[in-house]
């Protein structure tokens, strides 16, 4: 019920409905759900099985690889663009490994996040930064030649995205369009403006019986927010390619470190589009029309 209300509110308008999802419980009703109501999703998954088991264990303190492993074809049936997200701690900073697994188990889309999160253990802290930076180098060498070499390009988030805004000249001055042009729904449909924020209710923005709450402090803080006001972000190269990073992160949780790995990644996406464009016209051209197709957004609703 709250899913057709939810869709209801949107029906003249073009958009898309989305979920996260640990990949530990599918079944032919989630599955015909999937497919019905044509909803995209991504899995959540750290590396392969040591990794995975270490980072992600069950309730019953068993690792949740091969659970996720036996039910990836499910998923496969219902998606043939499925996508990984990858949570990077200090214990699965190698990109590079982690890229050439996910491409092996068939995701289309790739996503790297650095952890927000109570566990200190899982946060990359500054003795860490210098050796992810090294992977970053060594992934973005990777993935050139990935782009080069193969007919279909994987996507790589952020990668992807900064591409996008290196090309199409995009002048980004606020983050990714949490309470804007996305926003999420909890399961007692409540409204926040991201998947992250979910659960804090000093961040909801509404439910579903009564809509957006105009007036609430959040939805304001996200609507007014412009990255020309940051004054930590005035001097910074990539400020107009991150918009001020990630909502959740800068209102619960900024850390200088995932602007030092923003930085990085921005840096080495634009010598990646130098490179094609310079040394490697048709892969150049062969991304520039992927890019194309992803070109115009749309209205996001996530659960």
């Amino acid at each position: 019920m709250k899913f057709n209300y939810t869709r209801g509110l949107f029906k003249d308008k073009k958009h898309g409905i989305t979920f996260t999802t640990n990949g530990t419980i599918i079944n032919d009703e989630i599955l015909s759900f999937i497919k019905n109501n044509k909803i995209s999703f991504q899995i959540s998954c750290d590396g392969p099985q040591k990794q995975q088991d270490f980072l992600r264990t069950m309730v019953n303190n068993k690792g949740s690889f091969k659970l996720i492993d036996k039910n990836l074809p499910k998923f496969k049936s219902v998606s043939n663009n499925i996508s990984v997200r990858s949570t990077i701690t200090p214990y699965n900073m190698n990109l590079s490994e982690l890229f050439e697994f996910f491409q092996k188990k068939g995701f289309k889309k790739i996503a790297f996040g650095l952890c927000s999160s109570s566990i200190n253990d899982l946060i990359i802290k500054e003795k860490d930064l210098p050796n992810l930076l090294i992977e970053c180098e060594k992934f973005s060498e990777i993935y050139l030649k990935h782009i080069i070499e193969e007919e279909k390009i994987i996507e790589v988030y952020p990668f992807k995205f900064y591409f996008q805004i290196l090309h199409f000249g995009r002048k980004k001055t606020s983050f990714c369009g949490a309470g804007k042009s996305l926003f999420s729904v909890s399961t007692e449909g409540k409204l926040f403006s991201c998947h992250r924020f979910i659960e804090n209710e000093s961040y909801k923005i509404g439910d579903i019986k009564n809509g957006f709450d105009e007036r609430c402090k959040p939805r304001k803080e996200f609507l007014n927010f412009n990255v020309e006001n940051e004054k930590k972000c005035k001097k910074c190269f990539a400020k107009y390619a991150c918009g001020g990073g990630c909502a959740h992160e800068k209102f619960t949780s900024f850390s200088k470190i995932s602007c030092q790995f923003t930085r990085h990644i921005f840096y080495l996406t634009i010598w990646i589009y130098a490179e094609l464009l310079t040394k490697h016209p048709s892969a150049f051209q062969k991304l520039i029309d992927k890019l194309e197709k992803k070109k115009n957004s749309k209205l996001v609703l996530t659960s």
